[in-house]
């Protein structure tokens, strides 16, 4: 999903470095878009656990362990590897000259 973001939004990299725009400017913007998204994404996730947790603790049908150290674990990891393959990929697509992501080239 991060690799296709931002395979869309390659003549916006384009444009920015264009018109001067360093590098590192560039990988913290769309590198803190992406982030947010998945602030966002991660607070209706709560949400949804949060749900399920009151409906299995009122029903006494399950009970979730939401502090696991397994599912903590699995948390860290998945927002780590997002974060790192995003500067990856935007660190990628900043190798290429402006022209190439604009008329996409690349």
């Amino acid at each position: 999903m991060i690799k296709n973001h931002l395979d869309k939004i390659k003549p916006n990299i384009g444009t920015f470095m264009a018109f001067g725009f360093s590098g590192s400017v560039i990988a913290d913007i769309y590198t803190a878009t992406i982030l947010r998204f998945m602030m966002y994404t991660w607070s209706i996730v709560a949400v949804f656990i949060l749900i399920f947790w009151g409906i299995g603790l009122f029903t006494g049908m399950y009970n979730l362990d939401l502090f696991h150290p397994i599912v903590i674990l699995t948390f860290l990891l998945f927002n780590l590897l997002s974060y790192f393959l995003t500067k990856h990929i935007t660190g990628k697509l900043l190798g290429e000259s402006p022209g190439d992501l604009i008329y996409g080239r690349v």
